[in-house]
């Protein structure tokens, strides 16, 4: 059995390689180590009086392993990921841990399609983080926001996988196995407006933004924000 600094450190490694953004790579590490500000680590702070349910399903309590594998919206979130990408792995289930279902689907795939895996997971960890963060604070609905997420989802991995473009001789030529039927390349992904995608993502891809808005977005964010979650993560470990 591992100690828990070898999962550590194995974990640790998978999430650096990934082709996710730094901002998402920073998170899932985080996420993984029970280390982002859910109800449960609130109340161990004692920053609450009592635990909160989890804001995206309001069933469970609010803790990272719900939140991001566990939770009924996370995983029809995963589901319509997988559907939409036809990509061969299974969704996580109640019983789901962020590291035990990552470390097995990821098996899956050859040696050279994992960090585009590992990537995926990175960038649907962090977009249903933020979806949660915007019921708990800016009071969103929740109508319809399931397939408007997955298709923000969708619309950020492609642009990560086109920024690879360039690049696409240092680890293969960017192409994922599907199912067994061969191979397809999944830079090709549903672009807005794409009559192949499912009616409602669909919709939800309509109202993302122009691919120019969305990276000169991400582009900010890594200047800003990775940078602010790096000192925080370090000035709460010294708090734990």
């Amino acid at each position: 059995m591992l100690m828990e600094g070898s999962i550590r450190w194995v974990l640790w490694e998978i999430i650096w390689q990934s082709k996710g953004t730094p901002k998402s790579k920073l998170f899932v590490w985080l996420a993984a180590q029970h280390r982002i500000w859910t109800s449960d680590r609130r109340l161990r702070h004692g920053l609450q009086a009592h635990s909160s349910p989890c804001f995206l399903c309001l069933q469970e309590e609010d803790t990272a392993e719900l939140i991001l594998v566990q939770c009924v919206f996370a995983r029809e979130v995963w589901h319509l990921c997988r559907q939409a990408l036809r990509l061969n792995f299974e969704i996580p289930t109640t019983d789901s841990t962020i590291q035990s279902w990552w470390t097995r689907e990821r098996a899956r795939f050859s040696n050279k399609d994992r960090k585009w895996f590992d990537g995926l997971v990175c960038t649907v960890c962090h977009g249903v983080w933020k979806n949660r963060n915007a019921y708990c604070f800016h009071n969103v609905q929740r109508q319809h926001t399931v397939h408007t997420l997955v298709a923000r989802i969708l619309e950020e991995f492609r642009l990560i996988r086109q920024a690879h473009r360039a690049n696409r001789s240092e680890e293969g030529d960017g192409r994922m196995a599907i199912d067994g039927r061969g191979e397809r390349n999944i830079l090709d992904l549903y672009p807005p407006h794409s009559r192949q995608a499912p009616a409602p993502i669909r919709f939800a891809l309509s109202s993302v933004a122009t691919p120019a808005k969305v990276i000169s977005s991400l582009e900010l964010d890594e200047l800003h924000h990775t940078l602010e979650e790096m000192v925080w993560s370090l000035f709460a470990s010294d708090r734990m």
